[in-house]
């Protein structure tokens, strides 16, 4: 597919497809980092760790995608710092109350990890993608991840739409099935972190 052209915005740095790949490397490398160290998470070496990695990620992403200014620069790097923030508080708040291990970040599905998503006929449909995130609980079972950087409004629950938005809504068992199938193990839970 053919770049798409930039729109200059003289107010604004990253368009949200662009912040959220921001925040998604964000996430992923700080959870890299510090997997063989999880304990290091809720102390002043896991917040120094995020830091630095959003620092180097804003360094990075800039002489990419150049600012219209210094100000908006600013201004939205401060907005990428409080969503790093936020995420570290959701891991601070998450590992102790559950146990949960991170297990496999940026997992990946699809031909060189074979996963199908089963139709009530037997017929099989092949998937592929990526997931951002599987975690371990103590009794082994798998919680499937997926980071959103953009608004809920669309993920909100709505009783007249029913399961999964009246079959609209299919990431949540794709990735379901993918993860059990590609690790061979159980999912137990899957969350959408804002």
């Amino acid at each position: 597919r053919l770049p798409e052209e930039p729109a200059y915005d003289p107010s604004q740095w990253l368009d949200a497809r662009q912040r959220g790949s921001l925040l998604h490397e964000v996430f992923e490398a700080f959870v890299r980092e510090l997997m063989p160290h999880q304990e290091l998470v809720g102390t002043d070496d896991g917040r120094n760790a995020l830091e630095s990695i959003v620092e180097d990620s804003l360094a990075r992403w800039r002489t990419v995608v150049p600012p219209p200014s210094e100000s908006v620069f600013e201004s939205e790097g401060t907005e990428i710092r409080e969503a790093a923030r936020a995420f570290l508080a959701m891991e601070e708040e998450w590992l102790p109350r559950t146990g949960a291990r991170w297990h496999v970040p940026e997992l990946a599905f699809g031909p060189r990890a074979p996963a199908w998503f089963a139709l009530p006929d037997g017929s099989r449909i092949p998937i592929h993608g990526r997931i951002d995130r599987v975690d371990q609980l103590p009794g082994g079972g798998l919680v499937v991840i997926d980071f959103k950087t953009g608004s809920a409004t669309v993920h909100r629950k709505s009783p007249k739409q029913g399961a999964f938005n009246g079959g609209r809504s299919l990431q949540s068992p794709i990735y379901a099935v993918a993860a059990a199938t590609v690790l061979e193990g159980t999912v137990v839970a899957f969350e959408y972190r804002f």
